[in-house]
């Protein structure tokens, strides 16, 4: 069966540290499979409130996730603290792809990356949209290793 393979990101804009919190814990007492696109949510807000700006208001509109693809590498448990690295991705005229990988920091292990797929969206109108110029303009100035330009 094949598996996907999700890399780290590529080149690095943002880092964050997480703590693994006992709602993050799935019955195996260790980091819940779901609990990942939840810290990887949480990650990208505050990437973008380091930007100055907010996952409602990228300049005029929203962002709306459209597709994910999760890796696990080792296991999480309480307490652990987590460093997430950031990486955007695939930029295009209406989305991006946010690249985070989530690594323990007292061993430095992979713990887990994820790929999130992102668009622009209008919430008032309920639908896609371009990406605002600004936004674009902020994703272009982001160092990125992918090979891919901004549009």
């Amino acid at each position: 069966m094949h598996r996907p393979t999700v890399p780290p990101p590529a080149a690095v804009c943002f880092s964050t540290l997480v703590t693994v919190q006992v709602g993050d814990l799935n019955y195996g007492k260790h980091l819940a499979n779901d609990a990942v696109l939840k810290i990887a949510h949480e990650v990208r807000l505050r990437w973008l409130a380091s930007i100055g700006l907010s996952e409602t208001d990228i300049g005029g509109c929203g962002l709306i996730m459209t597709a994910a693809v999760v890796q696990y590498h080792n296991q999480a448990f309480h307490g652990d603290e987590l460093r997430a690295d950031v990486g955007i991705a695939e930029t295009a005229a209406a989305g991006f792809r946010f690249d985070s990988a989530l690594i323990r920091t007292r061993d430095g292990l992979p713990v887990a990356a994820a790929q999130c797929h992102m668009a622009a969206f209008d919430y008032a109108a309920g639908r896609a949209r371009r990406l605002p110029p600004e936004f674009r303009q902020c994703l272009a100035a982001l160092p990125r290793a992918d090979g891919t330009e901004a549009v």
